[in-house]
């Protein structure tokens, strides 16, 4: 199991990317660098590296608590608008925006 922290990324904040793009493993790390709010969720920035394939991938704090899930990394258009990825900028949706609901009904074990 892992442990999930409630509190929200801060601003230099030291960041660690856990995924598996293209069926390798990678771990690398960033540090936070802002926010946006898209409603109720909270979407996160940070400046560090992941790889296209990455998203899904576990965002853990120093201590190796869950904040947050990549979501993406920004493209930017180069010559011929053709797609170039911001390998640099990682988004983030915050585990502070994921709401944990049980059901209502009694549990019985």
């Amino acid at each position: 199991p892992i442990r999930v922290r409630k509190e929200s990324i801060r601003v230099g904040e030291p960041l660690y990317f856990i995924g598996y793009p293209w069926g390798d493993f990678l771990i690398s790390n960033g540090i936070g660098s802002g926010y946006r709010m898209d409603g109720i969720t909270r979407i996160d920035k940070a400046y560090g590296y992941v790889a296209p394939g990455s998203s899904g991938g576990a965002v853990l704090d120093k201590r190796g608590r869950l904040v947050g899930i990549v979501v993406g990394i920004p493209i930017k258009r180069g010559p011929n608008n053709f797609p170039t990825y911001q390998h640099d900028i990682v988004l983030i949706v915050s585990i502070d925006s994921v709401v944990w609901k049980l059901p209502k009904k009694d549990i019985k074990g």
